[in-house]
């Protein structure tokens, strides 16, 4: 039968908020395999000593056992006092790698070595932290399936500086989550122009450039050269481009009950697929997500309004 000693320190603890510090008796040491043997080898090298009254094996026994006792502490030493800060989680898709991003900070600047942050899915993040270092960061990466809120849940940070006998370890209870966007299902997204825009889920065409100057708006990537205003950039303003009535496109929308997939998670995939294409294109573009309307537009802040809402269609958590 196989012992997990590990499991004996296990206490559920409620997430923490900011920053996380180690206190001492949040840490939990043990001997590790190769300590085991060296504590097997010391009891064996002291009953020789005794048996044959041996005063070099009694002190070389004594020398060990101090060396395996500094050992202990320093391991312990080298977790106490270490402060964690939770920062960000950059949003992904399903499927894709959620990197969660740690500041490691101590109050001395002593040598922390061989420090490794792991999960229990398998994730871990290995690093040494010595004096007059840049402050370093750990990068957690947890697998993401499904879209919605992943909790990063609880971490183990373990030592087993400075001589591998003894393994320093504790838990990490954070509340930190990260934002799992639907996969992106492609799918026979049709072009139309004009009033078929209306009737389905195509992009309005942009047509080439004419001659009615229509107005100024802010540029967008691939824009032509020809097209940028410069008159604005000279002035300090940001970068803009002409517009021409020729290039205007209607507004659309895009709504999750006219996709065509056989069941929800599909069709959020697919206009997920949707709301990258139109980005992509530069249309404006608004949603409809069962009773959330969310109005055409474009830009970063709209982007990332949209895939967050559609991120958290159906759950618990609110995507306002």
């Amino acid at each position: 039968m196989k012992w997990d000693l590990t499991s004996l320190a296990r206490v559920n603890r409620p997430a923490e908020t900011g920053a996380i510090r180690l206190r001492p008796s949040a840490i939990y040491i043990l001997p590790t395999p190769f300590g085991l043997v060296f504590f097997i080898l010391l009891v064996l090298l002291l009953i020789g000593s005794i048996n044959y009254a041996n005063n070099l094996g009694f002190l070389l026994t004594f020398f060990l056992a101090s060396v395996g006792l500094l050992a202990m502490i320093h391991s312990w030493r080298n977790l106490l006092g270490l402060c964690l800060m939770p920062r960000r989680c950059h949003p992904v898709f399903a499927g894709e790698a959620c990197s969660f991003e740690f500041d490691l900070s101590a109050p001395t600047e002593r040598l922390r070595g061989d420090l490794e942050l792991s999960h229990p899915s398998g994730a871990l993040s290995a690093l040494d932290f010595g004096p007059g270092q840049i402050q370093p960061r750990f990068h957690l990466e947890l697998p993401s399936k499904v879209r919605g809120l992943l909790p990063l849940g609880r971490c183990r940070l373990e030592t087993r500086y400075p001589l591998g006998i003894f393994r320093a370890w504790c838990y990490i209870h954070s509340d930190l989550r990260g934002l799992i966007y639907p996969r992106p299902e492609p799918w026979n997204l049709e072009m139309s122009t004009g009033s078929e825009a209306a009737d389905n889920q195509g992009f309005p065409r942009r047509t080439p450039a004419g001659q009615d100057f229509h107005g100024i708006r802010q540029y967008q990537p691939g824009d032509p050269l020809k097209s940028i205003h410069w008159q604005s950039l000279a002035r300090g303003n940001e970068l803009m481009s002409r517009e021409y009535e020729s290039q205007i496109a209607r507004d659309f929308w895009l709504d999750l009950a006219a996709m065509p997939g056989p069941h929800t998670e599909i069709r959020l995939g697919q206009l997920c697929y949707a709301v990258l294409q139109a980005v992509e294109q530069g249309h404006p573009f608004g949603i409809r997500l069962g009773g959330l309307e969310i109005a055409p537009d474009l830009g970063e802040q709209h982007l990332q309004r949209v895939l967050r809402a559609l991120a958290l269609f159906g759950k618990a958590e609110t995507a306002t």
